[in-house]
């Protein structure tokens, strides 16, 4: 029961985006190595092939009739926001832990109605997030960007996150020879708030630290 309401989230979803289906870029793959599952198998060699619809541009906000531009006096497309949200900020595990089918359907209703994030913020900091490069003035090497740190840091990431992968900190990480801690949970986005006992006394002590 509690796996119906993640797919009655994934069809809601696979409904919205049914229309733009034509305007699918090209199958592109994207090679992982040889992937390790949960229950210990790998997989060799392992390619994932992907298409893209429509462009990075928060079209969920934009397309909404109550955009306006930008202009608008309600927080377009909450209920796309809400289940966007509810599907990557958290693990599969972790969403179908704490959601039963009739809070699904209490929270999507209720999303519709709450303002939430402004969605102007919301686009201002995807765009940031998606033009930042700490490699752009070295060239595009992280090596060179890593080597002109002189600061202490300590890097914090989650495991299973999949709002910001792990990987690209984790490698700058080992870069800077930085102190690394990686949280394990299933909050994956929210894990810093859902294991505060590891993050809090890890910030701490790095900053407390000559």
């Amino acid at each position: 029961m509690k796996n119906l309401s993640r797919a009655v989230l994934y069809a809601s979803l696979c409904l919205a985006f049914a229309a733009g289906a034509a305007d699918a870029q090209e199958q592109k793959f994207a090679s992982l190595g040889d992937f390790k599952l949960e229950s210990g198998e790998v997989i060799r060699d392992c390619r994932i092939g992907y298409r893209t619809f429509g462009t990075i541009n928060n079209e969920k906000f934009m397309n909404d009739p109550g955009w306006r531009g930008g202009e608008y006096t309600d927080n377009p497309a909450r209920a796309a926001e809400y289940e966007f949200g509810a599907l990557l900020l958290t693990t599969p595990e972790e969403f179908n832990r704490r959601m039963t089918r009739e809070k699904l359907f209490e929270e999507l209703a209720r999303a519709k109605t709450v303002r939430g994030f402004d969605a102007n913020d919301k686009i201002r900091q995807d765009q940031a997030m998606m033009s930042h490069d700490v490699s752009e003035r070295f060239g595009g090497s992280m090596e060179r960007a890593g080597a002109a740190v002189r600061a202490r840091v300590l890097v914090v990431v989650a495991a299973r996150d999949h709002v910001v992968t792990p990987g690209p900190a984790t490698e700058f990480a080992r870069l800077l020879k930085a102190r690394l801690l990686t949280l394990e949970g299933d909050c994956d986005h929210l894990a810093p708030g859902c294991e505060s006992r590891k993050v809090n006394p890890a910030v701490a002590e790095f900053l407390q630290a000559p």
